[in-house]
């Protein structure tokens, strides 16, 4: 039986793996980032070889200015675990990322590695359900440890906070903590819009 495999998507001259991926793009664009797909591949621990979706710049809100993207219909613990180390987030000796308690802490080198910034995203959120889904962040931070909303906490910078991909006031990708801490710098209504046209998008 053959493999179901997702749809290769063109969009603005790249072939993207997956609708999924050309409907992000088409986010990141309606918020006017800029950004990047798939533009290095890295050779990581373990003979690994890891290739980000996207690489977004000056990034605003509650992110670094550059910030990985990984899309994902689904998250596997292979995938995470990839992705984990990319960040600079997985530690064989403490799988809780704590290092008060290891005795290898402050000489492992691991609190002082390389950090990544990355955030997991899934399906384009529904704009008519807008607060609900600020909200089930933090509903699925409690209640579901294993989604994309859960590990984003830590992989993108190590607080422990949702990480919402808006649209900046002044244009740009904000990415909102669901605290309302930042919510002065999102445009709720064409952050709402973008998410309109990236799930209603058709391609070629």
């Amino acid at each position: 039986m053959q493999s179901i495999r997702p749809i290769e998507t063109f969009y603005k001259g790249y072939r993207f793996r997956s609708r999924l991926e050309a409907r992000w793009a088409v986010f990141l664009d309606a918020v006017g980032a800029s950004w990047e797909y798939e533009p290095e591949g890295y050779q990581m621990p373990g003979n690994q070889r890891y290739l980000p979706d996207f690489l977004v710049h000056d990034v605003k809100g509650r992110s670094p200015k550059d910030l990985y993207i990984e899309v994902k219909g689904a998250l596997t613990k292979m995938d995470l675990r990839k992705i984990e180390t990319f960040a600079g987030q997985y530690c064989p000796r403490t799988p809780t990322f704590s290092c008060h308690d290891c005795p290898a802490a402050g000489r492992c080198g691991y609190q002082n590695s390389e950090k990544n910034p990355i955030l997991i995203v899934g399906a384009i959120p529904d704009p008519e359900n807008y607060w609900n889904f600020m909200t089930g962040y933090w509903y699925n931070h409690q209640n579901e440890p294993f989604s994309e909303h859960y590990f984003n906490l830590y992989l993108m910078d190590g607080d422990w906070f949702p990480a919402i991909p808006c649209m900046n006031i002044n244009g740009g990708l904000h990415i909102d903590d669901g605290n309302y801490n930042y919510i002065g710098g999102v445009d709720e209504g064409l952050t709402k819009e973008a998410y309109r046209l990236a799930r209603s998008a058709r391609f070629d």
